[in-house]
């Protein structure tokens, strides 16, 4: 199991042997390392951590309680369900929200904040603000309120806002100069998410990298709502408020206009509408790169690297002495890492194609598999949300925190703005026990959810409780290999 031990993502780049030239030394460590690195069965903040049942009973146990509720859905779920409960209603007094003059006007200030500590505050990650800001509160504790209390970011988007206010200064024009296609137009979001992960897992998590990213990112956004038009763009091409939309759609509350709405959690999935393969790729891209985070750190693929095809074949290339050769092998090992970040995401794309061909197969009938594709995809969602929860969620309480303490000095100048300088001084760590078994249930849970919500899609296909049933057999095997294939990365031991 691997909570996380890093204050920021992308803090274990900021290790001297990932920056200077390695030596001999360096070289002899790795490779010991890795040939020593034996089985353990998880992760900790500190020591190895041993699990407290072998593996393969929690792998029979996650898997025997999807196949329970694959069971309890087939038999409680016998007809097609509205996608609205019967027990959704409109609150008798609606909740209006205020215009979002203010709301907006604060996050474009955060975001500005975030550029000015990155640039002028400290220089070390874990004491600048805008790196608490961006990479915990932002792309962390955020996603998880979106998924709680809805996507509120829509109408607090800061590039939106700076796009509005562009648009006022520049001359109007009555249609973007092109236009996007309907195949296609998630992909630019899929882009920028594969280079904001490799940013984070490879790059050298630096403050001053940060501010680089935000402003391509705002370049990017201004950009593109040029040349697409601003309601189109910020609606498929920005990938931060998919992200928002997206966890947002599992949430209780529902934001219409100014209206606030209840529904069931997690069915205003079912509302999203999927019409191109581009929003699948999104959604397994994220969940891909996420189960990469997690394998590209531990031991074992260290050693496969350095040990396993050192000795198949990278040997006569680097060199048959293992510390002359340790330099070049660190040099192809960044490329092998890179190269996995790009073509995990089509491999997890290849296995979700074939299940859905199999899930048609088991049908007898129903529409074509690419189809069938963007009518399941919704049922990822509570997947990508477990697997972001259980990589990410330690964050929040070791470095999000901190953000009070930060606030007071951003600039790392010695003030103390809100008398909040002093809080917190010290790192709280949660149990390694803990964090385990609230993994285990986030990663367990999650693939319920997905399995309730792939029954009811299927009804929705296939009224029939048996066709439906019959059609879930593939879809059920893909939900439970990605439950053992989580709980295996998360309890992998760590490269030390």
């Amino acid at each position: 199991m691997r909570p996380r031990t890093q204050p920021l993502p992308g803090a274990r780049t900021l290790r001297a042997s990932c920056r200077q030239r390695p030596t001999l030394r360096d070289g002899a460590l790795a490779l010991a390392a890795s040939v020593l690195a034996g089985p353990a069965a998880a992760h900790s903040f500190g020591p190895v951590y041993t699990l407290p049942l072998p593996f393969w009973m929690y792998a029979w146990g996650a898997g025997a309680t999807l196949l329970l509720s694959f069971v309890l859905a087939a038999w409680w779920l016998r007809a097609p369900r509205p996608q609205a409960a019967p027990w959704r209603r409109t609150l008798r007094r609606p909740w209006h929200r205020p215009r979002c003059g203010p709301g907006r006007a604060l996050a474009l200030g955060l975001l500005l904040l975030t550029l000015a500590s990155a640039l002028w505050g400290s220089p070390r990650a874990p004491t600048n603000l805008g790196m608490t800001l961006f990479w915990v509160l932002f792309l962390v504790g955020g996603l998880y309120a979106a998924a709680l209390l809805g996507d509120g970011y829509r109408s607090l988007n800061p590039w939106a806002t700076l796009a509005e206010l562009l648009a006022r200064l520049l001359p109007r024009r009555r249609r973007p100069p092109l236009r996007m296609g309907r195949r296609w137009r998630h992909l630019p979001a899929v882009a920028l998410l594969l280079g904001l992960v490799w940013l984070e897992l490879f790059g050298r998590a630096k403050p001053l990298e940060l501010a680089w990213l935000l402003g391509l990112y705002t370049v990017l956004m201004l950009g593109g709502a040029a040349l697409f038009g601003r309601a189109r763009w910020f609606r498929h091409g920005d990938l931060f408020a998919l992200l928002y939309r997206l966890l947002g759609s599992l949430a209780p509350l529902h934001w219409r206009g100014r209206q606030l709405t209840l529904r069931p959690p997690l069915l205003g999935a079912e509302q999203l509408r999927v019409r191109d393969t581009g929003l699948v790729l999104l959604l397994l891209t994220w969940l891909a790169t996420t189960a990469f985070d997690g394998l590209h750190q531990s031991a074992l693929w260290h050693r496969w690297f350095f040990v396993d095809l050192y000795g198949w074949g990278l040997r006569d290339w680097a060199g048959s002495n293992p510390l002359a050769a340790y330099p070049r092998m660190r040099a192809a090992f960044g490329w092998w890492n890179s190269a996995w970040l790009l073509l995990l995401p089509l491999l997890y794309l290849a296995v979700y194609a074939l299940t859905m061909r199999l899930t048609r197969v088991a049908a007898g009938s129903g529409p074509p598999a690419r189809q069938l594709g963007w009518h399941f995809a919704p049922s990822l969602l509570p997947i990508v949300l477990a697997y972001h929860a259980a990589h990410y969620y330690t964050l929040l309480p070791v470095q999000g925190v901190k953000a009070l303490t930060l606030i007071s000095d951003p600039f790392a100048r010695g003030w103390d703005l809100f008398g909040t300088a002093g809080w917190l001084q010290r790192t709280v760590i949660p149990e390694v026990e803990t964090v385990w078994r609230a993994q285990l249930l986030l990663i367990v849970g999650g693939h319920v959810a997905g399995v309730w919500l792939a029954h009811r899609a299927a009804l929705r296909i296939w009224p029939q409780p048996a066709v439906a049933a019959r059609s879930q057999g593939p879809l059920l095997l893909l939900m439970i290999g990605l439950t053992v294939g989580g709980l295996w990365l998360l309890s992998l031991p760590p490269v030390r």
